[in-house]
């Protein structure tokens, strides 16, 4: 095992996913059990998969979401404005 001076991101994503999965990784150990390493790959694959998918799906509400917040914000500073102009009014008459 060579001196390493950097740990990257992939490391410290592996480290806080599973610390023994790292340490492992650290010791180049190779596991026996292939099979399940592959089957648990394939199915954090498709959980990977689906919550992008569903993270696409959500991008439009999003996006309707911000423009009526938006439209939201910019009626409540109209409606200030107009407090603030008719308080103006009375209190310079």
């Amino acid at each position: 095992m060579e001196d390493k001076k950097w740990i990257s991101a992939s490391e410290i994503r592996l480290y806080t996913f599973c610390p023994r999965a790292w340490a492992l990784e650290q010791l180049e150990y190779e596991s026996d059990n292939q099979w399940e390493m592959e089957e648990g790959t394939k199915y954090h694959e498709e959980a990977g998969r689906q919550t992008i998918a569903a993270y696409e799906q959500a991008k439009p509400l999003q996006t309707k979401l911000r423009h009526q917040t938006q439209i939201l914000t910019t009626l409540i500073i109209l409606v200030l404005l107009c407090i603030m102009a008719v308080l103006v009014r009375l209190i310079v008459k």
